[in-house]
């Protein structure tokens, strides 16, 4: 265990820097979570318990062998010695398999316990004739269980879903901050060459002290901004780390060095428009909307046993009887037997039913109501990309004629027409242009993102 834990330590370092550079890419990155995260493992524990109880439903169905012995001796007299065993086979029919052995002996038996003196074997069928020939609580189980597999399947979905969907946001997190610290850095150094400028133009006469000044509280400020960015990209960092894991057990951290990659403004666009000329078709099969219609089913199954139960308890008992040493040769002879019971009012059977039907009814309005949410939800956020799409076009370009501005008022500021006070804040609107842009792209990337994950398929389209 060990030596193969060091082995993917090794895999996985390898792999961040087998394209140089410190980068870790989305593609990587969701690799290393789907193998290594404890919710991988977790997951699987799902299908794995509900196969379990499939597996104790069909004990209802287990064979049962049983032996029963009793004697009395009392003063040298053998009262009596009773042997009795056999096996009960139950069937999906709703008939029960019987057949055994039956052996007594002693002066005291009762009569109906006197028996050939080689015993008598007997095999027979308990049949029900009334409630539990259709369905009993045994087949009820069964089948309640089986419905339970395909609804941990969903459930597995749903997990792996978030997990996928938890760990692309952190990652963008991780960019956002990561990109904002290196518009941060440039600020400063900005800063720094302008208090640098300033203070030579003080020296020659050119400027007032005051914009020295000026220019120090610009940098002063840059650099608080810049603190702040570093801290944001820490914690970013630290909430990725949740992620990084090896084996399921072993959490990784992420070095300092590595880098994520730039944002990409068309990330998960594809995948999001595809998505929507198919709607109808992946709803159908959400895995959220499935988990529903199985507990329907679980409950229609349920009402079916509850009906049940409004019919007499009616069951017929037959055992042929072979006297055991003669080529089982049958006598004349056989038990047979016929239960009835009845309760007059059935109140409790009759309440069961009704409170099935209204969890049923109950679950029928929580489907109807979970859809029309994920298609407004749905709805709501594609056209909420489409808005962020646009924002970020007139973003981008604001950003370019900030820039624009920037470099005319330097030239100004170089012939004497302007000031560091211009310059600074024709600085501050292009730097904030350049944060808001980023801020615009990784929203728009998230509202893909939880776009994908109200469609159900986020695991299979990232």
């Amino acid at each position: 265990m060990k030596i193969r834990i060091i082995i993917s330590i090794m895999m996985v370092v390898s792999a961040l820097h087998a394209q140089n550079e410190r980068v870790l890419s989305i593609s990587e990155y969701l690799g290393i979570v789907r193998e290594h995260h404890p919710m991988i493992y977790k997951s699987e524990l799902v299908r794995d318990f509900a196969d379990a109880n499939e597996l104790m439903s069909r004990g209802s169905f287990d064979p049962k062998l049983g032996v029963t012995w009793d004697q009395k001796a009392f003063q040298e007299k053998n009262y009596y010695s009773i042997f009795n065993g056999g096996v009960k086979i139950p069937t999906w029919y709703a008939v029960d398999l019987k057949a055994g052995y039956d052996w007594n002996s002693g002066v005291f038996l009762d009569d109906s316990e006197n028996l050939p003196s080689n015993g008598l074997i007997y095999g027979g069928v308990s049949i029900p004739l009334g409630q539990g020939l259709l369905i009993d609580e045994r087949r009820t189980e069964v089948r309640k269980a089986q419905v339970f597999v395909q609804s941990s399947i969903q459930e597995q979905r749903i997990l792996l879903n978030e997990l996928i969907y938890n760990a692309l946001d952190r990652y963008i997190d991780w960019q956002e901050a990561f990109f904002n610290l290196q518009i941060a850095e440039e600020g400063v150094e900005l800063a720094r060459i302008r208090l640098q400028g300033s203070i030579s133009s003080f020296r020659n006469g050119d400027i007032p002290a005051i914009d020295t000044l000026e220019a120090f509280i610009s940098l002063q400020s840059r650099q608080i901004e810049q603190s702040e960015a570093e801290q944001n990209l820490i914690k970013t960092r630290l909430g990725l780390n949740n992620f990084l894991w090896i084996q399921g057990d072993i959490p990784l951290e992420l070095e300092p060095f590595i880098q994520p990659t730039p944002i990409n403004f068309n990330y998960l666009e594809a995948a999001s428009d595809s998505l929507v000329l198919v709607q109808d078709e992946f709803l159908a099969q959400h895995p959220e909307l499935l988990q529903y219609e199985y507990k329907i089913e679980s409950l229609d199954i349920e009402e079916r046993l509850n009906r049940e139960f409004l019919k007499p308890d009616l069951r017929l008992d037959y055992n042929p009887l072979y006297q055991a040493g003669t080529d089982f040769q049958p006598i004349e002879n056989y038990k047979l037997g016929i239960s009835a019971a009845y309760p007059l009012l059935q109140r409790k059977a009759r309440g069961k039913l009704r409170m099935t039907r209204v969890k049923l009814q109950d679950t029928y309005y929580d489907f109807s109501l979970k859809r029309q949410d994920l298609q407004v939800k749905l709805e709501t956020y594609y056209n909420l990309q489409r808005q962020l799409e646009e924002q970020n076009v007139i973003t981008a370009d604001a950003v370019v004629n900030y820039r624009r501005l920037l470099e005319a008022e330097n030239r100004k500021f170089e012939i004497g027409e302007s000031s560091i006070f211009l310059i600074n804040s024709r600085e501050i609107k292009y730097l904030e242009s350049r944060y808001k842009l980023i801020q615009g792209q990784s929203k728009l990337i998230k509202s893909r993102l939880i776009y994908l994950l109200l469609s159900g398929l986020i695991n299979q389209v990232v």
